[in-house]
């Protein structure tokens, strides 16, 4: 994968979005009341392992609920970030990925979901110098992943999910334009028809994206999610429509398109 943007500043800016699906809102909505507690029930740990990894369930079923709460509760007490994460993979199924969404779940203003993806990204931009395949991570890893992205959160005020967030769909994004460039025509229509359907044409949005985009250099799917509020789907079917029409130039991977209309 290479480079699409001049650091990683840009990568930010061009795919913050602060929008969540709504099976993690939801799963986060359910988990606000665990900092206070200060520990996980068993129902709870299981609900973030099939979240995060559904393969391992027949391994987070092995911790007893006793164990769940006391390995919890041990790490949610800890004030070092190190002992936290080596604490939660003592239960079974736990490696540092899943630990890592056990804290963000519970706490994403803080925490933000370290794997592969994320990793590669911060690797590609000069901002990880260890394990470029992003695989078996340890607990130092971590907490050189954690204080870059919270540095991110504080310089871009927003949370440690949401850089974290960004950091995955810009490797995404990438990928899908170099892996599934073939397939991408037999998909968008289907796409299309299915926003169609479900919100009309959108006019009144699309009206507003193109007055405020219009006096922007560029425009991308990220950048549309955050100053409109909506989901990656209408995004990018906005944005398709921009491209169709002449508003901006076509899309090339992950880096956004340039804005071609007339700003007079």
């Amino acid at each position: 994968m290479e480079k699409t943007f001049k650091n990683i500043d840009e990568v930010i800016k061009h795919h913050l979005a602060n929008n969540e699906v709504d099976k993690t809102a939801k799963l986060i909505e359910e988990l606000k009341n665990v900092k206070k507690r200060g520990y996980l029930t068993k129902d709870e740990f299981i609900k973030i392992g099939m979240w995060k990894s559904p393969r391992s369930k027949k391994h987070y079923l092995k911790n007893s609920e006793k164990d769940i709460e006391l390995v919890t509760k041990k790490s949610f007490s800890s004030n070092s970030e190190k002992e936290k994460i080596e604490i939660l993979i003592k239960l079974h199924g736990v490696k540092i990925p899943t630990a890592s969404a056990i804290l963000m779940l519970i706490d994403p203003q803080n925490y933000g979901v370290i794997d592969i993806r994320v990793w590669q990204t911060l690797y590609l931009y000069n901002e990880a110098n260890t394990k470029p395949d992003g695989k078996n991570f340890n607990s130092d890893d971590w907490v050189t992943y954690l204080t870059k992205i919270r540095l991110f959160a504080k310089n871009f005020n927003v949370t440690a999910r949401n850089i974290e967030k960004a950091l995955f769909d810009y490797h995404k994004n990438e990928q899908a334009g170099n892996l599934y460039k073939e397939r991408k025509s037999h998909i968008d229509p289907i796409i299309k028809k299915l926003v169609l359907k479900q919100f009309g044409k959108d006019n009144d949005l699309y009206k507003l994206a193109k007055e405020y985009f219009i006096n922007e250099e560029f425009v991308s799917t990220g950048s549309l999610q955050r100053i409109l509020k909506i989901s990656y789907i209408r995004a990018a079917y906005i944005l398709d429509r921009m491209i169709e029409e002449g508003f901006c130039d076509k899309q090339s991977g992950a880096k956004p398109c340039k804005v071609l209309a007339n700003k007079n």
